[in-house]
């Protein structure tokens, strides 16, 4: 039986978007286990009082119940550079617990992390969303491998758009930057757009 994850952000002791971790989770449980009911995520995050202050991971593992829930504290990874790798067959439009074909597309890379291109479009990072600015707006592919809880936020508000974005685009835009549960566009330094080749 498959293993998924949610990963919230907390901030101070409150949980971060949880209507969207909670509409994700409960596709999943309808797609993997035809459960119409699921799991209530609000009623099992409980944020340790020794770290009710700063940025916290909770970290969410689930199938048709919860198999654990844990907590750490937050050290920002990070990125730099970005190597393209180009993958047509990868497959991840659910958070799955097994990343390892992520860690197998990572070995020998030159760059901090990968940014994978599909059908001659770009997609994510091993484990952000990217976003990228064109001078005018932010923009995200509009065929990432995972729809992030974060991207799905920003592009709700209207701060984020969705473009099909091609590895020749990149030198068209003035900056990149990675988001995901854990990481607002302004949270992590922008990556240069010739760092990513």
């Amino acid at each position: 039986m498959c293993l998924l994850i949610e990963t919230i952000r907390i901030d101070n002791g409150k949980p971060q978007n949880m209507d969207y971790h909670q509409a994700r989770l409960n596709d999943a449980m309808k797609f993997h286990f035809n459960q119409s009911d699921p799991l209530k995520l609000p009623d099992h995050i409980s944020c340790p009082a020794e770290l009710q202050k700063g940025i916290v991971k909770c970290r969410v593992l689930y199938n048709r119940d919860i198999q654990s829930i844990t907590y750490e504290s937050y050290p920002l990874r990070l990125i730099q550079s970005l190597a393209l790798v180009y993958d047509d067959s990868i497959e991840y439009a659910w958070k799955y617990a097994d990343r390892s074909k992520f860690e197998i597309i990572k070995r020998n890379i030159w760059a901090d992390d990968v940014l994978i291109v599909k059908n001659g479009l770009i997609t994510d990072t091993s484990f952000s969303n990217i976003v990228l600015f064109d001078g005018q707006k932010w923009l995200t592919p509009r065929t990432p491998l995972l729809k992030g809880t974060r991207r799905e936020m920003l592009l709700k508000t209207g701060k984020l758009y969705e473009a099909d974005i091609s590895s020749k685009d990149l030198p068209t835009f003035a900056e990149a930057r990675i988001i995901n549960a854990m990481i607002d566009i302004f949270d992590h330094p922008a990556i240069a757009v010739d760092a990513i080749k």
